[in-house]
């Protein structure tokens, strides 16, 4: 089911930033939330039937699909050039809040019922619907002085994006960083069963590499500003291969803490970058239809590292040496780092850091 869900997510999402071009955000987002959240309501009763969570999951990928890349495509356009890469922050400590107290709610809520939790996941999405509503402009037009130096006069049709070879590349390498940050959920877990570390340890390890991210996100993304978002990127794909390579060396808690706070590090440089520089290469016109093949790549990065990191578990189990899938992951690591810096100093993106903010 979570293919299933992944796949309409991957169908939905190029389709969601389109039409949050055509439709607006406002009504776009409203859509997306409320599918996903008649998908949740669904799920309880594939317990009674389990005909019922087919239906489900498609909701919930068309869902996420539909709202993503509006949701971003609207953020972009509404903050201005020089604020993007804050916003986009924000947004992510906004979610690691939300990760940090959502499963006690969660919990509370499935100690009750299930049905409980279900049913008040559903209100919540609807409820946010209703604010997006509400607050959202109906059409959001963006100043496009700065972005048009990067594009000019694109007329908005489907095609565009798929003609413009720039952005293509850069979404092949929004495909790799996201393929290797996926085994971030495979290595960790891996590690701690090898160590034979009690399963508690995975939550306190998710849970400080969490407030990491809410206590020092904003301060990390104003120090960054005026650096060249691929420089950005490339710093935090190493800091992800350093931080799987020492994975390897890791003989307790604390150890394999610090090596999972230096991948968070290259997450905190990674993710409002990788979604703020996407506006850099779209006019006012086709933000959300940037966006959307933004969600595609996320989807199929996300997939494929699924992927090679469920070969890697078998492969391990198979009797490959013990530190092999972390010095595989940082191996790739350093690879895609080199790759992001090839394009860095490419004179196809050499004026990207005129659009740098600073």
């Amino acid at each position: 089911m979570l293919a299933v869900s992944s796949t309409f997510y991957i169908i939905s999402s190029f389709a969601g930033g389109w039409l949050s071009d055509h439709a607006g955000q406002r009504w776009v987002t409203l859509t997306g939330l409320i599918l996903r959240g008649i998908g949740i309501l669904i799920y309880p009763y594939g317990v009674l039937n389990a005909g019922w969570i087919l239906p489900a999951a498609i909701l919930t990928g068309l869902g996420n699909g539909i709202y993503i890349p509006a949701a971003k495509a609207g953020i972009a356009t509404l903050a201005e050039l020089k604020e993007r890469r804050t916003v986009f922050s924000l947004r992510g400590i906004a979610a690691n809040i939300g990760t940090t107290l959502g499963p006690l709610l969660g919990g509370y809520l499935f100690a009750r019922s299930i049905f409980w939790l279900f049913t008040v996941s559903t209100v919540l999405y609807v409820g946010l619907g209703i604010v997006h509503a509400l607050l959202l402009p109906a059409k959001i037009k963006t100043d496009t002085s700065a972005t048009e130096i990067m594009r000019k006069a694109a007329a908005p049709r489907m095609y565009v994006v798929f003609k413009d070879s720039r952005y293509l590349m850069y979404t092949v390498i929004s495909i790799l960083i996201w393929l290797l940050y996926a085994q971030l959920t495979f290595s960790v877990p891996l590690r701690i069963t090898y160590l034979h570390m009690g399963s508690a340890a995975i939550g306190w390890i998710w849970a400080l590499s969490s407030i990491l991210i809410i206590a020092f996100q904003a301060g990390l993304t104003k120090r960054a500003a005026g650096h060249s978002p691929l420089r950005l990127l490339a710093w935090g794909t190493l800091l992800f291969a350093v931080g799987f390579g020492t994975i390897s060396l890791s003989r307790g808690f604390w150890s394999l803490l610090a090596s999972v706070l230096l991948i968070t590090v290259g997450e905190m440089l990674v993710m409002p970058t990788i979604d703020s520089t996407v506006a850099l290469f779209a006019t006012e016109h086709t933000a959300g239809l940037y966006y959307g093949v933004a969600s595609v790549a996320f989807g199929i990065g996300d997939a494929l590292g699924n992927y090679l990191g469920g070969w890697v578990m078998n492969t391990v189990n198979q009797g490959m040496p013990a530190g092999f899938p972390w010095l595989l992951y940082s191996g790739l690591g350093i690879l895609i780092t080199l790759c992001i810096l090839a394009f860095d100093k490419s004179r196809l993106f050499h004026d990207m850091n005129e659009l740098t903010p600073a």
